[in-house]
């Protein structure tokens, strides 16, 4: 559940699509990359996503976060 406190100067991780040509019609599926993101990281608090048709950001609350899982999950590609 998300309180209030969870919006105040939450970390925000880029992220992009990969392989992308010129010209395809592509678009980030926020809500896949949501979902993604919640099944392996788990214990980050996801409070909100937004993108444009090839890249985005994802938000995470900084309440109890666990830096080794952000360090991870930027490490990490994640195949949708």
């Amino acid at each position: 559940m998300l309180e209030e406190k969870d919006f105040d100067n939450p970390l925000i991780v880029g992220f992009k699509a990969e392989e992308v040509k010129d010209g395809e019609d592509f678009k980030v599926d926020w809500k896949l990359v949501e979902k993604a993101v919640k099944e392996k990281y788990a214990t980050l608090k996801l409070i909100y996503s937004r993108s444009d048709p090839h890249a985005g950001h994802l938000a995470f609350s900084n309440l109890r976060l666990k830096s080794e899982l952000i360090d991870e999950l930027v490490a990490n590609k994640i195949e949708i």
